[in-house]
């Protein structure tokens, strides 16, 4: 099925199952025709039935797909759209969603591919198992999980080919007594790696810091927050590049909102950074990145409004 970039989808919910503790899947199929296919790493924006809008990794076949599927925890102290989904959403609902779009996707150079999960962070990784074992390629799965009540997909991946290619790391809840992401780092160095991690923010970090050696363009990364602010932002100003028109960002303040404020309809979807809805070119000045979609090489030339900052004085963008 092919649709316009921008065209909304209708699907229907054909199927629910818990996978694990807090965690339900979710199968959408089209109600007309066929999906239109998706790269491993890719994921939808869901527009729920009370006007919010989430991310959702697909974690299926990817090749012209009659449906769509997703996982879904419930995140008690989120901003209410994974409880809206686990208490309104059930078999026969019908919702929008986008075209799918991926900021994680399979480094195609790659000879060897090291993959890292935690918890919900393994929605993106799935299609990428699947993918990589159909292309024949060489890969292994490191998923960290506090307890096998809490870890998806486990029965999937107890099953070959993946069990052969999957480590299991139950830490109980205390990082220290799971993953050794420096260990993993050390030995599978070199000869064409590329490491690939999604997960909560103290495994991201770790695994920054663990990788840190390694070539930049080689370690990828999924997020599914924000970074966090420090409480040191500092007002700057954006200069429009159609208009000439000069505003200022506050300190407690984004891009996004001032835009806004300023009259201007800019698109933008999850306001955290890591879908790439709101990104614009950004023609001078230096940027303070905190999102979660561009890669280092497009990071002088594009910004993420909802969440990045400046570090000069004033920002030009190319609106």
């Amino acid at each position: 099925m092919t649709a316009e970039p921008n065209e909304l989808l209708q699907v229907q919910v054909a199927d629910v199952r818990a996978e694990a503790e807090r965690v339900r899947s979710y199968v959408l199929k089209g109600t007309k025709d066929g999906l239109p296919g998706f790269s491993p790493g890719a994921h939808i924006d869901v527009h729920l039935p009370s006007g919010l809008i989430r991310q959702y990794s697909l974690i299926g076949g990817i090749e012209a797909p009659n449906s769509y599927h997703i996982a879904v925890l419930r995140e008690l102290n989120g901003r209410g759209g994974s409880i809206e989904f686990h208490d309104r959403i059930e078999c026969g609902s019908v919702l929008e969603i986008s075209q799918p779009r991926n900021n994680f996707p399979l480094a195609t150079s790659a000879k060897r591919h090291v993959l890292i999960a935690g918890g919900i962070g393994i929605t993106p990784i799935l299609s990428m198992v699947r993918a990589l074992t159909e292309q024949g390629a060489l890969w292994h799965l490191h998923y960290c999980i506090k307890d096998t009540t809490s870890g998806a997909f486990l029965g999937l991946l107890a099953k070959q080919p993946f069990a052969a290619r999957t480590t299991l790391h139950i830490d109980g809840g205390d990082p220290s007594r799971g993953m050794q992401v420096e260990r993993i780092a050390e030995a599978e160095k070199g000869d064409g790696a590329h490491v690939y991690c999604c997960g909560p923010s103290g495994l991201m970090k770790r695994v920054e810091g663990a990788f840190q050696d390694w070539p930049k363009e080689c370690v990828h990364f999924e997020s599914f927050t924000a970074a966090v602010t420090t409480g040191d932002d500092k007002p700057f100003e954006v200069e429009i590049a159609s208009s000439g028109a000069v505003i200022a960002v506050a300190a407690n303040e984004t891009i996004l909102a001032a835009l806004r404020r300023h009259g201007l309809d800019p698109p933008f979807l999850c306001t955290q950074g890591v879908c790439g809805t709101c990104v614009v070119d950004l023609l001078e000045g230096v940027a303070d990145h905190r999102d979660s979609v561009l890669f280092e090489t497009e990071q002088s030339t594009k910004i993420v409004t909802c969440c990045s900052r400046a570090i000069t004085a004033r920002l030009k963008l190319g609106l």
